[in-house]
């Protein structure tokens, strides 16, 4: 059965960044305006 999961949050961190490909199968992120570090 086809099923899909999603991730959202307004703030990364590293360790939620490393959860992506834990769980799931293709991820991708996308970022929306500036990046600052």
């Amino acid at each position: 059965k086809y099923h899909q999961t999603m991730m959202f949050t307004a703030t990364i961190t590293l360790i939620i960044e490393r959860l992506g490909p834990k769980y799931l199968r293709r991820p991708a992120s996308v970022y929306i305006g500036s990046i600052e570090f």
